[in-house]
């Protein structure tokens, strides 16, 4: 017995071991105590395997140019970006492989670009001159290292994306005119889809969508998404019962194409009227999956997104057994933010329904090698006492920032994020290829690998401190962090705030 139990233990170290590897660390000399404003970046380059590490410090921004061995080639230093300029809102990588990292207000008006070459070593910051025309701004987008801004114009519903090259904006306008919708008989048209209220202004209604990461239902359950592929901006639009639109945006062509995808109706009525149900779409390598629930049952389908047949579909009554889950049915947090961190088992599948035809109704999916786990439930807004809603991410719902870091410049840290700090309510669900349901428990994704790597930093940090090491009034915790894609791995880098140096650790599924 204690033969096998020693050889448990050394597999297990050797699974912990294999699932992640430090691949670089190095000592920045690092001036800053506080890190509340400050931000780590990182820009993946696909064409050469570099990556690129920007890290702000107290009076300096410098970018770090590391190989594809994660070794440091270079580095460049510049002053700290205006203080006007907190919003990181993308990135572009020039042909000659010089980059730009593109910056605006908070109100979105004012746009900067903090431009750097690693061969010339030249890095200098600049305003960008942009001029709204009766049009607001919606996000900012890098699709193949070009950097577009999105913006909708409220009059003709036109939504424009504008390249930027050699530090002006060319326009190219895609009409989304024939989107348009119903609410409470109101017709709506793009502009107000696109668009949300935030105080006396309207802000851009868009997430984004990390196809290699595992993404939460916290981001899922938005109802206006937009994918990327090579070389489509895919946009999902669920603020319809009856449909799922799907616009598909050909890049660098700017022609659009627009397809329907009917939804399952929900007729049941309650004293004549047709009762209250949530709805809601997710895609994922070409393949559209749907929901809709109210708290008696729910449709879930899968349909191929080019042609639209039914790959699978199920239904499922408050009666019956979920007998397609893998594990428990999942509350994580609460109604409150006295409910934070919380985890309850649920067993009815009549509560389940209850429960998310009454939040914000979402699907997520993710491949795990020969099967892809999908994910059903809803996102909990957690009210605060003044009566204000808040998110996964600690700011206003709606609000798309994690730690200050925007889901705009890296959707990877904002999937992570969500995941990190769900506020939601779901089952998961494994599949094989041809959709049959796979018996046995859920599989540990990448994004558990991070979360449980952060959770030992923590516990070993507590422990050293009630072992008295000298300077043990500095607790030992992971600042400017950041979560990232690159080379086909999933990373995460921080600044150790003790011995002052930054890591870079890789995780593999």
């Amino acid at each position: 017995m204690t033969r096998i139990f020693s050889f448990l233990l050394i597999l297990s170290f050797i699974t912990s071991a294999l699932a992640q590897k430090q691949v670089a660390n190095f000592d920045l000399n690092y001036k800053a105590k506080s890190y509340g404003s400050k931000e780590s970046l990182s820009i993946s380059n696909p064409n050469t395997g570099e990556l690129v590490i920007l890290i702000e410090d107290k009076n300096k921004t410098s970018v770090y140019l590391l190989d594809s061995e994660m070794n440091i080639k270079s580095t460049l230093t510049t002053d700290r970006l205006e203080s006007t300029f907190r919003s990181f809102i993308g990135y572009q990588i020039n042909d000659d492989n010089s980059y730009g990292i593109i910056f605006s207000d908070s109100y979105k008006k004012k746009f900067g670009i903090l431009s750097f070459n690693f061969n010339n070593n030249k890095i200098f910051q600049k305003n960008l001159i942009f001029k709204f025309n009766k049009e607001k701004y919606v996000e900012g987008i890098t699709q193949n290292g070009v950097f577009y801004l999105m913006t909708v114009n409220k009059k003709t519903d036109d939504v424009n994306f504008y390249a930027l090259n050699n530090n002006t904006f060319k326009k190219h306008t895609v009409s989304f005119a024939d989107i348009t919708y119903e609410l409470n008989g109101l017709k709506k048209k793009v502009s107000s889809i696109l668009l949300i209220a935030s105080g006396l202004s309207r802000v851009g209604n868009l997430t984004k969508i990390d196809a290699n990461s595992p993404n939460a239902i916290d981001n899922t359950s938005k109802k206006n998404k937009l994918y990327q592929t090579e070389n489509e901006l895919i946009f999902t639009f669920d603020s319809e019962k009856e449909y799922t639109r799907l616009v598909r945006v050909k890049v660098p062509e700017f022609t659009a194409t627009t397809s329907l995808f009917e939804k399952k109706k929900l007729f049941s009525k309650v004293n004549s009227y047709e009762s209250f149900y949530n709805h809601n779409s997710f895609l994922h390598k070409n393949t559209l999956y749907q929901i809709s629930v109210d708290n008696s049952k729910m449709f879930f389908s899968a349909k191929n997104a080019t042609d639209k047949s039914l790959i699978k579909e199920i239904t499922l009554k408050k009666e019956d057994s979920i007998t397609f889950k893998n594990g428990p049915i999942i509350q994580e947090g609460g109604a409150s933010i006295f409910a934070e961190g919380r985890v309850r088992e649920l067993e009815k599948t009549s509560k389940f329904l209850r429960k998310i035809s009454r939040g914000n109704t979402g699907i997520s999916a993710y491949d795990y090698h020969d099967s892809t786990q999908i994910t059903l439930g809803s996102y909990i807004e957690i009210k605060r006492g003044n009566g204000a809603a808040f998110g996964a991410f600690g700011g206003p719902l709606g609000s798309l920032t994690y730690t200050g870091l925007t889901a705009t410049f890296n959707p990877t840290y904002a999937a992570y994020g969500g995941y990190t700090s769900s506020k939601s309510t779901y089952i998961d669900c494994l599949f094989d290829k041809d959709f049959n349901h796979v018996k046995g428990d859920k599989k540990k994704n990448i994004f558990d690998k991070i979360k449980s790597f952060e959770k030992k930093f923590k516990n070993q940090g507590y422990s050293k401190l009630n072992q008295n090491e000298s300077n043990s009034s500095v607790f030992p915790s992971m600042k400017l962090k950041n979560v990232f894609f690159h080379n086909g791995s999933h990373y995460l880098s921080y600044l150790h705030n003790k011995d002052r140096k930054y890591y870079i650790i890789e995780f593999k599924k």
